[in-house]
């Protein structure tokens, strides 16, 4: 039998996989910004408005503010980029409660169902937070918005744009539901507000943006807002903004200069939890970043079972429960929340003196947008990161990308080594005795059946008659003369 011939080898493939080709950048057709503003009042704001101002204790414009106002009041599109907590609101809140001031005066009030401007945020924290600014402001002028968010109910919101609003302040998902039911009316749309659109980009709503803004007519005045100009808010700048004017006070990664940043490398799970309940026993306000919402809630319990008091925050709680945590953080009790990524953006509470990544974050931006908690308008804070020495290479890269150097590395294995970067502790806060009457009736001091001995207390018999139970099965008391069910039919007689 003859041997089968040898068939020659195939030639080896390459199995190293070829790089996919990037998509191309949109190339924006940008100008140059004018001369930075002075004052509001020189600025050309209406002069109801810098007074509303002035009694806030708004004496002078941030840097956002003063390079934004000139171009946003002469009705141009604006392209800006600003870290959080830089005074953004105002930048794009004033010149367009002043244009909105303008077009009543030129034309009346807003018809019903037909607001005059749009602000689209990514969360309902963040659009309560603006719209908190904005209200009083835009009530020295005689006008009026509404904030439209999902996880509020619909009839309060359809009721307030029925009788007609300046402007609304709107999460992109609940605005579509609005329209989509004819509640809303972008028709008349004149000033269109993207604030933090990159971070509405990572949570998916660019297609519900780009829905939103291809119904609102072209000749209106466009304003986008955003830590980072690249992917898509490029994309969806070089659609709807054609030669946008581009405002921008700081370099796309630049750390916060105000704050200090720190790095504290634990070896294990436990020591990680002592060094975070140290840095959140300080006596100022902290907030602590998790990645999930069971992490939250677990740091939270640790954290009361150590004598801190703290609450969390995440999505899986309803919008009630989320905005009563928030205001009594912002209150002072408690000093310590934990928060998840997807409420980072919507925690907008001054005078927060730490914030802690006790999850390291997992790219820069991240970081940047956590740390920008503190620090704000000016005032200083403290960043620290806790990571296992297995985190420590990736947050060293995370924190090169953000373009920050740490001012202090620590290898350290105790939690005491950490107080002096929060300062001393919190004293105790006394318990406050919110005892109320059903807890003073458990304890049987208004209870009528129970006696400060413990005993059943006994009640006295009414009339002379006594009640004693009819034993199980025995004859039924005889009833007495005069009684209703003793007389039935007859008339009772009247005293």
């Amino acid at each position: 039998m003859s041997a089968r011939p040898k068939q020659s080898a195939r030639p080896k493939q390459s199995r190293k996989p070829q790089a996919r080709s990037q998509p191309a950048r949109p190339v924006l057709n940008v100008r140059e910004p004018q001369s930075p503003a002075t004052s509001f009042r020189q600025a050309g704001l209406p002069h109801a408005l810098v007074n509303a101002l002035t009694e806030r204790g708004i004496e002078a414009p941030f840097a956002i503010q003063a390079a934004t106002l000139p171009d946003a009041l002469a009705g141009e599109d604006i392209l800006a980029r600003a870290q959080t907590g830089s005074g953004k609101t105002l930048g794009f809140g004033l010149p367009m409660l002043a244009a909105l001031f303008a077009f009543r005066e030129h034309s009346g009030r807003p018809r019903r169902y037909a607001p005059r401007a749009i602000i689209l945020v990514p969360t309902r924290e963040l659009a309560a937070q603006v719209a908190r600014e904005l209200t009083p402001l835009a009530a020295s002028l005689g006008m009026h918005g509404v904030v439209v968010t999902g996880g509020a109910p619909y009839g309060p919101q359809r009721t307030a744009l029925h009788r007609g609003v300046d402007y609304v302040v709107a999460t992109p998902g609940r605005l579509i539901d609005l329209v989509d039911n004819g509640d809303c009316e972008l028709d008349s749309i004149e000033i269109s507000v993207l604030d933090e659109a990159d971070h509405m980009c990572e949570l998916g709503f660019l297609e519900p943006m780009q829905e939103i803004l291809r119904q609102v007519p072209d000749r209106g005045q466009r304003m986008l807002f955003s830590a980072t100009l690249d992917g898509d808010v490029d994309s969806l700048a070089a659609e709807f903004m054609p030669s946008p004017i581009l405002v921008a006070t700081d370099p796309e990664v630049s750390p916060i200069e105000t704050m200090t940043h720190h790095i504290v490398e634990v070896p294990d799970w436990r020591r990680k939890r002592a060094v975070i309940a140290a840095l959140a026993n300080g006596s100022g306000r902290t907030l602590i970043f998790v990645r999930s919402q069971i992490g939250a809630d677990r740091v939270a319990d640790e954290l009361k079972e150590s004598g801190i008091p703290a609450g969390s925050l995440h999505g899986g709680k309803t919008q009630a429960v989320r905005t009563r945590a928030l205001q009594s953080f912002a209150d002072g009790y408690p000093r310590v929340l934990v928060a998840t990524d997807v409420a980072a953006r919507g925690i907008h509470v001054d005078d927060i003196d730490v914030v802690v990544h006790s999850d390291p974050p997992s790219d820069h931006k991240s970081y940047v947008h956590r740390s920008g908690r503190t620090a704000r308008a000016g005032a200083g804070g403290t960043v620290v990161t806790v990571a296992l020495t297995k985190e420590r290479r990736g947050v060293d890269r995370v924190l090169k990308s953000a373009g920050v150097e740490p001012s202090m590395r620590r290898e350290i294995s105790d939690a005491p080594d950490v107080v002096d970067l929060v300062g001393p502790p919190a004293p105790p806060r006394p318990v406050r005795d919110v005892r109320t009457k059903t807890h003073e009736q458990r304890d049987g001091r208004n209870n009528p059946r129970e006696r400060q001995d413990g005993r059943a207390k006994t009640h006295e018999p009414r009339d002379g008659h006594s009640k004693t139970r009819r034993p199980q099965g025995g004859p039924k008391p005889a009833r007495r003369a005069g009684s209703s069910a003793g007389t039935k039919g007859a008339p009772r007689a009247r005293g």
